[in-house]
């Protein structure tokens, strides 16, 4: 029981310390010149990235590696740093208009797609080695993308031909093919992935009225509306084991979460100088008090020994 007790004082002891440093589980999201944080349920709003000129979009997290990527269509390039904001770096320049982001960290990539060019490209993690994932010849007006690593493909939101559309590919951009066409979609925006529950889901941003989130099987079946009368939804991510589908509604200058099938709808943050775009979680979990000696050995030893000390004081001889 003492031993459990410690363990619960120094746990509560750094868990300041290690919410700032972003082990808490967070949202990242991009807004003009802005890229912030808060946590799942919207608390602790930070600024992590400001610049002078607006004109973030899309952004990805590698949790494991302590990076967030994202685009910056305002200089057309995609931007690489810490999951804290430092050490910016542009890793991709000169591009034409890049929004959506992902990340196969199995392979080192970083992909986005492009707006001016009409292609999904991807680079490495440091920017080197550019190549056409999907040349344009297959793409309309790519927006947001998704990765199926495990299967080899590549999801996207597209308006080609004045038809909106998901569509997919393998990852050498091979099998193009339609997974949703039509189906009263009209401004398909972001795109996210349930793997194992077998299903892509979107935001449908609208035109000149509300938009929507959806989601259907990955084969394009069982078309769903999940969550209808939004206010241009722009993107959205998904935290599977947590149940939670969160999204950004730019004209509402808000962040809002529902469940997977679109109930219990929650604003998380609201009142938004500037209008949200993309969106990623960052699900890494808080480490169990048993798991601390592990970060910290030394500091958490002689937390234990000042706390041993007091004790014994207290009791007396």
């Amino acid at each position: 029981m003492k031993r459990f007790a410690l363990n619960a004082a120094v746990f509560f002891l750094l868990l300041p310390l290690m919410q700032s440093q972003g082990l808490a589980e967070k949202i990242y999201w991009t807004a003009g010149n802005k890229i912030q944080r808060a946590n799942l349920d919207g608390t602790q709003i930070e600024d992590i990235v400001v610049v002078d000129f607006a004109g973030y979009s899309g952004i990805a997290l590698d949790s494991d590696g302590g990076n967030m990527y994202w685009a910056y269509p305002a200089t057309d390039t995609i931007l690489r740093a810490n999951l804290d904001g430092s050490e910016i770096e542009q890793i991709v320049t000169g591009l034409g208009y890049p929004d959506g982001v992902a990340l196969h960290l199995a392979e080192g990539k970083v992909y986005w797609s492009d707006g001016v060019t009409d292609t999904i490209q991807r680079a490495n993690l440091d920017g080197t080695g550019i190549e056409d994932a999907v040349p344009y010849f297959y793409l309309g007006d790519p927006r947001g993308i998704a990765l199926d690593p495990s299967n080899g493909k590549i999801y996207w939101a597209d308006i080609f031909i004045s038809t909106p559309r998901i569509r997919r590919a393998n990852l050498d951009g091979t099998g193009v093919e339609d997974v949703i066409r039509g189906m009263g979609m009209r401004n398909p925006s972001g795109v996210a992935l349930d793997l194992p529950g077998g299903k892509v889901y979107w935001t449908d941003a609208g035109v000149q009225g509300p938009g929507k989130v959806q989601r259907a099987n990955l084969d394009g079946t069982n078309v769903e509306d999940l969550v209808t009368n939004l206010q241009y939804p722009a993107d959205l991510a998904l935290d599977i084991s947590g149940g939670k589908v969160y999204w950004t509604e730019s004209d509402a200058y808000m962040i809002r979460r529902a469940n997977l099938d679109g109930t219990a709808i929650e604003t998380l943050v609201a009142g938004l100088p500037l209008r949200p775009d993309g969106i990623a979680l960052d699900l890494t979990p808080i480490p169990e008090p048993s798991c601390l000696a592990l970060l910290s050995a030394g500091g958490i030893a002689f937390l234990f020994y000042v706390l041993h000390r007091r004790a014994t004081r207290a009791a007396g001889p």
